[in-house]
């Protein structure tokens, strides 16, 4: 399943949803439900290669360093950008592209803050799994 902004796809059938809205794309019979309206296709397949790349972050004296370069998909609407990870469970936005990514960064140092950085002990069950996503991701320099 890819995500990126509100925008969700799932690769294996086909289907998209938008928002509480869901159509399915067939090449060559697209079918719109009733309260979905879009002007062409074409509008989705820019929104899939719409990515940012993020290998490292530095944020006040904290540097993580990614094991594998993350690829982030975003969506751009008319109040600014948005992106979703969800392995992370990570949430930006941003007016303009470049505070998207900073905002994005931000957040993978909170939540290495949060969950890693912290008395495990305390963490509840859902907590410690994210925990341990956070580590198969990055490491702190």
């Amino acid at each position: 399943m890819n995500y990126c902004g509100f925008l969700k796809t799932n690769a294996t059938s086909g289907l998209l949803n938008y928002s509480s809205a869901e159509f399915s794309v067939d090449s060559l019979n697209p079918k719109f439900s009733d309260n979905c309206r879009f002007t062409s296709i074409f509008n989705f397949i820019g929104v899939w290669n719409s990515k940012f790349i993020i290998s490292s972050v530095e944020y006040d004296d904290i540097k993580l360093t990614l094991y594998k370069p993350l690829f982030i998909q975003y969506y751009k609407n008319d109040y600014g950008y948005y992106c979703d990870y969800e392995y992370l469970d990570i949430h930006s936005y941003g007016e303009t592209l470049a505070e998207l990514k900073k905002s994005f960064e931000e957040d993978l140092v909170v939540a290495w803050k949060l969950y890693v950085e912290c008395d495990e002990s305390l963490l509840s069950p859902d907590a410690k799994e994210l925990r341990k996503k956070i580590l198969e991701v990055m490491k702190r320099e």
